[in-house]
């Protein structure tokens, strides 16, 4: 959380790659306004990933950031293929 309050859900190190920034939503339709708070984090930190965790069907990219339908996010991110 920041000084003026805003807050993602998850921050996530790797090793070689930007910061990736999970937003999680429990909408089944996430709309760029949903996803400031991730944007304005970001603004600070340099390079990162933007990706949000929700209940969209599909996945689609809104401006830099991209929304996964929550287990598809999951997959790409945390199991190992």
């Amino acid at each position: 959380m920041t000084a003026d309050n805003v807050e993602i859900d998850l921050v996530v190190e790797r090793p070689k790659k930007p910061l990736l920034l999970i937003e999680i939503k429990s909408s089944q339709q996430v709309k760029a306004e949903d996803l400031q708070p991730l944007k304005k984090i970001a603004l600070g930190l340099g390079e990162c990933e933007l990706v949000c965790f929700s209940n969209d069907p599909h996945q689609r990219k809104v401006e830099n950031m991209m929304i996964y339908p929550w287990k598809e996010g999951i997959k790409k991110f945390f199991l190992a293929e």
